[in-house]
C-alpha cells in the first residue's frame, strides 16, 4: 500500500493562495491553519498566520454585513472594499493574543547572547588546551593537575563550562519558542471558536 504523498509548507501556500484568489475562503483558511499547526517552524508560517488572521477578519466583516442586510432587507453582497464607517457598523477587536506577537524578547535576547558567549569560550577553551599541548608559552606548560600543562588543564575547563552555557542556552531558546508557538496556537483555536 503506497502512503499518501506529503507536502511542503510552500505547496500548501500555494494552493491557500491560489483558494483565496478563487473567492474559496474556508479552504484558505484550512490550508493556511495547517500550514500553521504543522509547519510552524518554516517561514510560510509567518506568511500564513497574517492570511489567517486577515481572513478571518475579512470573513466577519462579511457576516456583520449580511446581518445589516438582512436587517435593511437588502440582498448581501460580499463585501470586498470596507464600507465607510457608519453608526450601524460595529469593529469587532481583534484580541490582543491573536495579533501573533513574539513574547520573551528580553529572554530570548539574553539567550542568544549567552550561546555566544559559550561558543566563543569553547573556542578560547580549545585554544588554550593546544597551547598547553604545545607547551608554547612557559606559563602553560607548567605541570599542574595530573601532572598535565597548565593549558589543558585551563583550556578543558574554559572549554566544558562554554559547552554547558551552550547547552543551557539553546535549551531557554526552545523554551522561549515553544511558549510563543503555544500562544499562537491558543490564538487560532480562539479563532476558530468564533467562527
Amino acid at each position: 500500500m503506497a502512503e499518501p504523498p506529503q507536502f511542503n509548507a510552500g505547496q500548501i501556500m500555494e494552493a491557500a493562495r491560489r483558494a483565496e484568489a478563487e473567492g474559496k475562503l474556508d479552504f484558505a483558511l484550512q490550508f493556511y491553519r495547517h500550514v500553521i499547526e504543522h509547519h510552524g517552524a518554516d517561514l510560510e508560517a509567518y506568511e500564513a498566520r497574517d492570511s489567517f488572521q486577515r481572513l478571518m477578519a475579512l470573513q466577519r466583516d462579511q457576516r456583520m454585513q449580511e446581518r445589516r442586510a438582512r436587517a435593511d432587507g437588502a440582498t448581501s453582497f460580499p463585501l470586498v472594499v470596507r464600507e465607510k464607517p457608519d453608526e450601524f457598523a460595529v469593529d469587532m477587536p481583534v484580541e490582543p493574543e491573536f495579533e501573533f506577537k513574539e513574547r520573551y524578547r528580553a529572554g530570548t535576547n539574553l539567550a542568544q547572547g549567552a550561546n555566544w558567549v559559550g561558543w566563543m569560550l569553547v573556542g578560547i577553551g580549545s585554544a588554550l588546551g593546544a597551547a598547553g599541548a604545545i607547551r608554547m608559552p612557559e606559563a602553560l606548560a607548567v605541570p599542574s593537575l595530573f601532572d598535565l600543562p597548565n593549558g589543558i588543564v585551563i583550556g578543558f575547563i574554559t572549554a566544558a563550562t562554554g559547552l554547558a552555557l551552550v547547552f543551557l542556552s539553546q535549551l531557554a531558546l526552545a523554551v522561549f519558542d515553544n511558549a510563543n508557538a503555544s500562544r499562537h496556537l491558543l490564538a487560532i483555536e480562539r479563532a476558530k471558536a468564533e467562527l
